[in-house]
């Protein structure tokens, strides 16, 4: 996924929101994950989208966790991403963990980062969950989500439908109801767009229709008094 891409994929972000998993806010970070759950095959790509709402002012410490769930007691971190690998906070970047294969990309001014997965196997199978914390200026602040349950497609109930986006990476969603609030959603946008389009042709139309009526009845009044005026003067 290149920076263009990610700039067009944040404007889907917003769309993700009011869909993912519910959001959590812990000590001032509210911080929300897209899918819920994700149905993979082996040696497939999988992206994750992390949406958060924080005022970042220049000079500040932000630091990016993404952790695994490995079971109900263990939680490790598997990526770490620090305020230094995104430079320029209103530009795009994107991250790449030589250590783990993880790619991390996103805008942290608009407040979403994504989580790419590579050439899934067995071992990446697992709950991930999207960590933001603040540490500079103080207080200390931080969030996390509920997490992105990734699951092997051949298991029992895992059905989905795959979402391409740009920059050749596909997001997997569970069938259901989330399903068919995006496609009405997205039905709503266009159709939205489609209206203020005509709206506004329809404006310009009047709009040059009213300009040549009104020019048309300048031409005449100029020609009525033209014809006043010669009339006048045969007069005398």
């Amino acid at each position: 996924m290149y920076p263009s891409a990610v700039t067009m994929l944040g404007c889907l972000t917003w769309i993700f929101m009011s869909l993912g998993s519910a959001p959590v806010s812990s000590k001032g970070i509210l911080v929300k994950q897209y899918p819920s759950d994700l149905c993979v095959g082996l040696g497939h790509s999988a992206a994750i989208i992390c949406a958060f709402e924080f005022d970042i002012k220049d000079g500040a410490k932000i630091d990016v966790y993404w952790l695994k769930r490995e079971d109900q007691n263990e939680i490790k971190t598997v990526v770490h991403t620090a305020l230094k690998n995104f430079p320029t906070l209103n530009t795009n970047a994107i991250h790449n963990d030589s250590k783990t294969g993880f790619r991390v990309s996103g805008n942290l001014k608009q407040g979403f980062l994504i989580l790419e997965l590579k050439n899934i196997q067995e071992a990446d199978f697992g709950l991930y969950i999207c960590k933001i914390t603040g540490t500079i200026p103080p207080p200390h602040v931080e969030g996390k989500a509920n997490g992105t349950l990734i699951k092997h497609s051949c298991d029992r109930g895992c059905t989905h439908t795959s979402v391409s986006v740009p920059g050749n990476t596909t997001l997997y969603q569970n069938h259901g109801s989330n399903g068919s609030i995006l496609i009405a959603i997205v039905g709503f946008l266009a159709t939205y767009a489609l209206i203020i389009t005509i709206i506004a042709l329809v404006c310009q139309f009047h709009k040059k229709r009213s300009k040549d009526v009104k020019g048309d009845s300048m031409i005449y009044e100029d020609m009525n008094r033209v014809k006043h005026e010669m009339m006048g003067m045969r007069t005398y």
